[in-house]
């Protein structure tokens, strides 16, 4: 029965964990080349995320925005610059 509450316990644990948030200082470069400075929740990621969350304050609404709606944002906690680009795919198995 203990066994089975400290899995539970570290489920909940391990859930909170991966939900908080991680804002550090960067910059959005718009889509019309407007440099925004504010925060990014820096996710560390391992590949090219989906979205970035970003506020212009840690008072400000969090904004999600995608690749399409950027051209750039800059994490500076590990000096990480990413950039939007649109790319053609070959998904033939050829």
């Amino acid at each position: 029965m203990k066994k089975i509450y400290i899995i539970i316990i570290l489920s909940i644990l391990s859930f909170y964990s991966n939900a908080q948030k991680n804002f550090v200082k960067g910059y959005i470069v718009s889509k019309t080349g407007d440099t925004l400075n504010g925060i990014i929740d820096n996710r560390d990621w391992q590949k090219n995320p989906a979205y970035v969350l970003f506020k212009e304050s840690i008072s400000d609404e969090v904004k999600k925005l995608t690749p399409l709606q950027i051209r750039s944002f800059f994490v500076s906690d590990k000096g990480d610059i990413y950039e939007s680009h649109k790319v053609s795919m070959d998904i033939s198995s050829r």
